[in-house]
């Protein structure tokens, strides 16, 4: 067998974002750091979950059922190791559960539409 190596094909990087609200609102860059955790938090009480803030400011969220977790720790030690997000969904006999960490380079519009994914696959009737 004889392998050829070919130059990579060409790809075309777009200069602005796919989609406009992906983009700052100051203009052409793209969303980078943090931010604020608003984005996420408002899905998340929209859909009814409890919010509760801590005494350092940390912010917790609980599902309704209580079965998900969704911690916002800017003050938590485990910031210091680069996890800013914590989401956690308990498992059933049936499912095993699962954590998803997002450090502070995550922007919170990322976090959101993770979240926002999660709230949308919880209502499929083979899940959770």
């Amino acid at each position: 067998m004889h392998l050829t190596l070919l130059p990579a094909p060409t790809r075309h990087v777009p200069t602005t974002a796919p989609h406009p609200d992906l983009v700052h609102m100051e203009g052409d860059r793209w969303i980078k750091g943090a931010g604020t955790p608003y984005p996420v938090l408002d899905l998340l009480v929209a859909d009814g979950w409890s919010i509760v803030l801590d005494h350092r400011a940390d912010v917790h969220a609980g599902s309704p059922d209580g079965r998900a977790y969704v911690g916002y720790l800017p003050e938590s030690p485990h910031t210091r190791l680069g996890d800013l997000w914590h989401i956690t969904v308990e498992g059933t006999a049936d499912r095993p559960g699962w954590e998803q960490v997002f450090g502070a380079a995550v922007p919170a519009e990322v976090v959101a539409g993770f979240v926002a994914a999660l709230l949308t696959a919880r209502d499929r009737p083979d899940e959770f």
